[in-house]
């Protein structure tokens, strides 16, 4: 990816570096199926029923069909082209194999499991995957063969079908999962899915009124940022700090703060972009001001995630709960920061010892170092008061 971007830039060996580029990131995919697919595990695995997993499987059939054209580009253009640059049309072709084959595809997938989970829908229809597989093959063809209208039309079907099938609008079957976060997101999650719609409807409009070269445009910012980005900072606000050894998010206001800036400054950027490029005028103002929006949602997001992860972990031990029978092996094992808290308090020995003996309990371990106990429980106790979760029953 960096060879390719360097040699679209740097205008001098780009003849050699542009099929260089496209056959490295065709063997990095070749590398991830030999990994996923052609292994022993996946070997003996059954036949994928459901329709997250069939999503997964349709999506990596368009990135390699998208790598493939790359390649096959690539060469022509270092044999017979005069610079590094796509022609219009099989760019086109390229966008859709990538952002509505793979990016959307893989999106719906991953939505089988986490919308789902997160906003308390009913499961997907997982007897639509037959339906999917033989629509994706279709885009597939259609947008390789330079048929955009109907390449557009069938995008905007597969869209509507998706929302359907994943029961993104139906009636939710239990609450939403907003404990630890902006309470308001599951709105930004159905939002996306609205822009999803926008987004695949501009397309089909650019294909009826070329002469309104806007949308186009519009309609790949509705599907970048309106569907994609807005789904990541909605998700992964809900999700990344469980992964981040189980903290808890950082600032709900911020969550808050980088949905409405993201979907504000989509919503200004879309609308405008359609007039600006086709009539000028005042509409073109706009534009930097709905980067600017949409910039500050994403660094909110960036900021949020990276106070999150320097919060300290929580601990899901109640200060109460301390004892002086309970081993002091568990403590430093369970949570090994408290190691250094039992030092600094008196358990000098514990400072040149690797592991403490099993069986040997804190009031042991006291009397053994001539500590004082109560002094011990109390640093234990400012240890796990500090630490505990701080949105245990918000909803």
């Amino acid at each position: 990816m960096a060879l390719r971007w360097w040699v679209g830039i740097e205008g001098t060996a780009w003849r050699f570096g542009l099929p260089l580029s496209a056959g490295l990131e065709l063997a990095a995919y070749a590398l991830t199926q030999r990994v996923l697919v052609f292994n022993s595990a996946a070997k003996r695995e059954k036949k994928p029923g459901d329709l997250g997993s069939w999503l997964g499987i349709w999506g990596f059939v368009s990135l390699g069909v998208a790598l493939l054209l790359n390649l096959g580009l690539s060469i022509w253009l270092a044999i017979d082209g005069r610079s590094p640059e796509f022609p219009p049309e099989w760019d086109r072709t390229f966008l859709i194999l990538m952002v509505w084959g793979f990016v959307v595809v893989m999106a719906w997938g991953f939505s089988t499991r986490f919308v789902a989970i997160f906003l308390g829908l009913k499961p997907p229809d997982h007897q639509a995957a037959g339906k999917f597989g033989l629509g994706i093959i279709a885009l597939l063809a259609l947008a390789l063969a330079r048929h955009y209208f109907l390449a557009d039309l069938l995008i905007l079907t597969l869209s509507i079908y998706a929302i359907r099938a994943l029961r993104i609008f139906h009636k939710p079957a239990r609450p939403a999962k907003v404990t630890g976060a902006y309470r308001h997101y599951p709105a930004f999650i159905r939002l996306a899915y609205a822009w999803l719609v926008v987004a695949a409807a501009l397309g089909v409009a650019a294909d009826l009124v070329p002469s309104a070269i806007g949308l186009g445009g519009a309609s790949r910012h509705a599907v970048t940022v309106g569907f994609i980005a807005i789904l990541i900072l909605a998700i992964g606000s809900r999700m990344l700090p469980s992964f981040l050894n189980g903290r808890e998010l950082y600032s709900t206001r911020w969550m808050a703060a980088s949905l409405w800036l993201l979907s504000v400054g989509c919503l200004m950027r879309v609308s405008s972009e359609a007039v600006a490029y086709s009539m000028g005028g005042s509409a073109w103002s706009l534009l930097p001001i709905s980067a600017y929006l949409e910039f500050a949602g994403v660094l909110a997001f960036v900021i949020n995630m990276a106070m999150t992860l320097a919060q300290p972990l929580p601990a899901r031990f109640a200060a109460h709960d301390i004892s002086t029978e309970l081993p002091l092996y568990w403590y430093i094992t369970s949570f090994p920061k408290t190691r250094s808290v039992l030092i600094r308090a008196g358990l000098k020995t514990l400072s040149a010892t690797k592991d403490a003996p099993r069986s040997l309990s804190l009031a042991e371990a006291a009397a053994a170092d001539h500590a004082d106990l109560n002094h011990l429980v109390a640093e234990l106790n400012a240890f796990f008061s500090e630490r505990q979760p701080r949105r245990v029953c918000r909803s």
